[in-house]
């Protein structure tokens, strides 16, 4: 799997080292108030999490939400990126951020650079994305990525929002 760069982040793939600073993030309620997962709960989960869905998403698929490092200090600050969804047939666009790293547009920054690179390399038609309703500030990106909403669903009893890019539609420049 290959690496990508913004103006601030690295994009690159997850590693073993990257559990600890993982496991932490989703430590954080907030972080994980809208992830529908309730976050991660032991340090042996998110070994488990990382090795059998994101590592193995790379071996299965070639690719997988890619491991976000903040150029400046070299710190993991979480994920970004595109993960196929096996049971609705579909590539999800998600991210997943340290709270303290909120709200400077790392998100939109990273998941365009993501978008970008993936409907090329993919050669893709279409993107969705899942949102609680009342996440606010992730429907705010959804806009930002030029991504629409396109039903509402539920999914584990829960009312989400689908949001749906098609590639002709997709007109971000860097």
């Amino acid at each position: 799997m290959k690496s990508i760069k913004t103006d601030r982040y690295n994009l690159r793939p997850f590693t073993l080292a990257d559990i600890k600073p993982s496991y932490r993030i989703n430590l954080d309620p907030d972080v994980t108030r809208y992830t529908n997962d309730g976050g991660v709960k032991t340090l042996p989960q998110m070994r488990e999490t990382i090795a059998n869905n994101v590592l193995s998403d790379y071996e299965k698929y070639g690719f997988g939400r890619f491991a976000v490092e903040d150029q400046a200090t070299g710190n993991f600050i979480g994920f970004s990126g595109l993960k196929f969804i096996e049971d609705e047939d579909f590539f999800d666009i998600g991210y997943r951020l340290d709270k303290d790293y909120w709200g400077k547009g790392i998100a939109t920054e990273t998941a365009i650079a993501s978008l970008q690179f993936r409907f090329n390399d993919l050669n893709l038609d279409k993107i969705y994305s899942w949102i609680m309703p009342a996440n606010v500030a992730s429907i705010r990106i959804m806009g930002k990525l030029n991504l629409k909403l396109d039903a509402q669903i539920t999914e584990d009893g829960e009312a989400v929002d689908q949001y749906v890019l098609e590639k002709m539609q997709f007109k971000i420049s860097s």
